[in-house]
């Protein structure tokens, strides 16, 4: 939004690069008109939020969508972690997104780039989401902080996320909405740097009834054991 001369000038320019590299692909630039009610910045985000997805699972007809905001860089394998989860996602309606972000995804935290979880938490930062799953939350589609909206038990439902140990994505961004007031923390996030053939692997372990046993049982084993002899 606005009529700042450099974004106008970038937008032309990855309009023109991708008639040239990507004729096929589509691109549009929607600018919101300024009153009252886009004051806040996010409004403006779930107003484009709505619109966009609108846009394409509407309109478009396509079956599901990656969201990738302009302030994220990607690792080499972050189409490829999307491409081996999507049969997953149209098939498990025990799942209501595939993220490439994981919020404790620090440099000191983790260590398996193969790893995937199933979480009961939407982390965001670039991640798929199928048309059922819009069709069904699209109508209402919360007027600001779409996040934390998406986050709530009315919403998720009990429906997981699949995220990765290593992020596939990283927040570069200095200034926005929320004021940079987490740009400490997002630093510390490792990005993947060594791609992972995710689309050649057996990813059965995330179906959720092998997921239980694999992942869930053992943690309760854990706790059960911890608390009886602490």
């Amino acid at each position: 939004d606005g009529d700042d001369a450099r974004v106008q000038k970038l937008i032309k320019g990855t309009f023109l690069h991708l008639q040239l590299s990507c004729p096929d692909t589509e691109f549009i630039h929607r600018q919101h008109i300024s009153n009252e009610f886009y004051e806040n910045g996010y409004f403006r985000l779930a107003s484009h939020y709505k619109w966009a997805l609108d846009q394409v699972f509407a309109i478009k007809g396509v079956e599901r969508v990656i969201i990738l905001e302009e302030d994220l860089l990607i690792a080499p394998d972050f189409f490829d972690l999307f491409a081996a989860t999507a049969h997953i996602l149209d098939t498990d309606e025990q799942l209501l997104a595939v993220s490439a972000w994981n919020d404790n995804g620090m440099q000191q935290s983790v260590r398996d780039n193969t790893q995937l979880f199933r979480s009961d938490f939407f982390p965001g930062l670039g991640w798929m989401l199928p048309k059922r799953v819009w069709t069904e939350l699209g109508p209402r589609w919360p007027r600001a902080y779409w996040d934390d909206w998406l986050r709530e038990p009315k919403q998720r439902q009990g429906r997981h996320i699949i995220r990765p140990e290593v992020c596939r994505t990283l927040h570069i961004g200095q200034k926005g909405v929320s004021n940079a007031q987490y740009s400490k923390y997002l630093t510390s996030i490792k990005l993947n740097d060594a791609a992972v053939p995710f689309t050649t692997m057996d990813l059965s372990y995330l179906q959720l009834a092998k997921w239980d046993e694999i992942y869930l049982n053992p943690v309760s084993y854990t706790h059960l054991r911890a608390h009886e002899t602490g």
